[in-house]
């Protein structure tokens, strides 16, 4: 580890750099074999770059540990995250905050709230979850996923940990009031568009596409669905849409599912109430634009639309596979990693489930057997890599093994499409089971190996010759007390 000290010393133009992570390693008691563990695995390009790497790493190993601990039946959910989060908010700053946000969650989950630790002994006037644990969980990890999405900064990200942790017993809470934070300081400076603003840049970069090009009728869509959202339902009438509560979205998501007479406009209102209802914010206008668009495609097609960073691309997928889903269409959401994919699920299954939509994921992670990866190709939503729906697919019409039963390929949705292009073949599936009808060929396989394994038993090599030991049986005729004996014991060996 020395010597790459000194190499990294070397590069350096000045020595706060290396007094900088000095400081940082003493501060939060990292151990030398760890340090010297990440150093001694960094390439070094740069010096500073390097010790910036190794704070990154060693961050991220500390937290996740820390995670695992507190989450066990989250373990895998930040592996991939961490290393993002701490490359935009600086671990410098946000590794303190972020131990003691951890810390306070960890006393919050083992000692109920109550008047002796300053909060209210009842929970009545706490808008939280019957099961305060399972909410604290569950709302933690969606506000880590709006700092990771939005790749905030370290005042963001500290702000963030702050609020959760002078708010620890209110954790419905954390999630409306982060994702505003995160918006004002992602969009810091960007001008707020009105919609007609809006239609117009669209039209303007899509003026041939159907649907878009007619400005006026765009809008006045956008229109009938707020319309629609603060008047009543034409199947469940009594009070407004907006006014709904979780269990009155799931009776009218039961009575119109599959139903053709309930019109589009009325299913995006109720998607677009159920979002605030689980992630306590209302869709932007740019949500309910693109979802629209993508929700009116020409007859026969699809639609290929670019999402800035930042505009809630997630949101959009699950408020598309939830409005053909409420159609009674089977869709498959495609995305670029197993993580995503698992994150993804966990985050919005509470919006599917409100809706009535069944949601699943085809990894082996979390299904394992064979039955158990059946039962998710039943659900109306399925997320998966390209990897895992090419692979079950080779297994249900090739090797026969029924995985996908009777789901067709009926509605696609691809997040991150131009990462799935097959220019440099990183998406191909091949299986490794044996081919279909290889078990009729077991028995002449099996005579196939019986006979050249007797040959290469009864043959050696001498003086650079090969020889076949050939053996020929005959009887052995004895006599015992006039008893004659017959026994096959002779062989007599033939060089040939």
């Amino acid at each position: 580890m020395i010597e790459k000290v000194v190499e990294v010393t070397k590069l350096l133009k000045d020595f706060k750099p290396l007094s900088d992570f000095i400081k940082f390693i003493s501060d939060h008691k990292f151990s030398i074999s760890d340090i010297s563990s990440t150093l001694c695995s960094e390439e070094i390009l740069d010096g500073a770059s390097c010790l910036n790497n190794c704070r990154v790493v060693l961050s991220t190993r500390l937290i996740n540990a820390r995670f695992k601990s507190l989450f066990p039946d989250h373990v895998g959910l930040l592996d991939n995250q961490l290393p993002t989060f701490f490359r935009y908010a600086c671990p410098v700053d946000t590794l303190g905050p972020f131990k003691k946000l951890l810390s306070s969650l960890h006393t919050a989950l083992s000692s109920p709230p109550s008047s002796s630790n300053g909060f209210p002994s009842s929970l009545q006037s706490i808008q939280v979850d019957t099961d305060i644990n399972e909410s604290i969980v569950k709302y933690f990890i969606k506000c880590f996923n709006l700092l990771y999405e939005y790749k905030v900064d370290s005042p963001t990200a500290i702000e963030a940990f702050s609020f959760m942790d002078s708010h620890l017993y209110e954790p419905s809470i954390w999630e409306s009031t982060i994702h505003s934070s995160v918006i004002s300081s992602s969009f810091k400076g960007v001008k707020q568009y009105t919609r007609r603003e809006l239609i117009d840049q669209i039209k303007s970069m899509s003026p041939n596409v159907d649907f878009v090009s007619d400005i006026d009728s765009l809008d006045s869509s956008v229109q009938e669905v707020m319309d629609t959202y603060n008047g009543l339902s034409s199947i469940l009438p009594g009070s407004p849409i907006c006014k709904w509560s979780s269990g009155r979205i799931h009776e009218w998501s039961s009575r119109m599912k599959g139903s053709a007479s309930v019109p589009d406009k009325e299913i995006i209102a109720v998607i677009f109430h159920a979002v605030h209802l689980e992630h306590k914010y209302f869709p932007r206008e740019t949500q309910l634009l693109s979802l629209l668009i993508l929700a009116n495609p020409l007859k026969g097609f699809g639609r290929l639309l670019q999402v800035n960073t930042g505009e809630g691309k997630s949101v959009i997928i699950a408020m598309l596979a939830a409005f053909y889903a409420l159609k009674g269409r089977s869709v498959d959401v495609v995305t670029t990693s197993t993580e995503l994919t698992i994150t993804e699920v966990n985050r919005q299954k509470g919006f599917f489930s409100m809706l009535n939509v069944s949601v699943g994921e085809n990894s082996r992670e979390n299904a394992k057997s064979q039955e158990l990866i059946k039962q998710v190709y039943k659900k109306d939503v399925v997320y998966g890599t390209p990897i895992d729906f090419q692979g079950d697919i080779l297994r249900t019409e090739f090797s026969g093994m029924d995985i996908r039963s009777n789901r067709t390929c009926d509605l696609c949705i691809v997040d991150e499409v131009d990462s799935l292009l097959y220019d440099e073949r990183k998406n191909s599936t091949r299986l490794t089971s044996p081919l279909p009808g290889m078990n009729h060929l077991s028995i002449v396989l099996s005579y196939i190996w019986f006979e050249m394994d007797r040959i290469y038993n009864r043959t050696i090599h001498e003086d650079g010759k090969d020889y076949y030991i050939k053996f020929k049986k005959t009887l052995l005729q004895i006599t015992i007390r006039r008893k004659i004996f017959q026994i096959p014991t002779i062989l007599l060996a033939q060089m040939v």
